[in-house]
């Protein structure tokens, strides 16, 4: 019999040390009070759950602004086929001019919505 009592094995913990200029220091450091986060591991660990499919969108009260970003992948959807129309014919017809202009106008009144109503009330962590 192994009259020798086995220490538990404590994990090895692995050092990593950077190098970072100024302004990337400044970001992390930046990031680490936003995500409430109290060691860099934290930070480590909540930066690698955001790679997680875990997306963030601004949203204003009444919920308007989901509607217009889904607006908005269409608006991108079609400026896509119609570019791709054109590239391939060399040239744009009057009805896909139309809908450039339309699309336009629509995204510049989005964009006034969110500089308006969304972003100023945005608020980090739900509070």
């Amino acid at each position: 019999m192994n009259n020798k009592i086995e220490k538990e094995k404590k994990p090895r913990k692995k050092t990593i040390k950077l190098r970072l200029d100024d302004d990337v220091y400044n970001f992390l450091e930046e990031q680490k009070v936003l995500r409430k986060c109290l060691t860099w591991n934290d930070l480590i660990i909540s930066l690698k759950e955001d790679q997680k499919g875990r997306k963030k969108v601004l949203v204003d009260e009444n919920g308007s602004a989901l509607k217009y970003i889904n607006h908005l992948v269409k608006i991108g959807n079609n400026l896509n086929q119609i570019a791709k129309t054109g590239n391939i014919n060399k040239q744009f017809n009057s009805a896909e001019l139309k809908d450039i202009r339309k699309f336009s106008t629509t995204t510049k009144q989005l964009k006034d919505y969110f500089c308006r109503k969304v972003i100023p009330n945005f608020k980090i962590g739900g509070k």
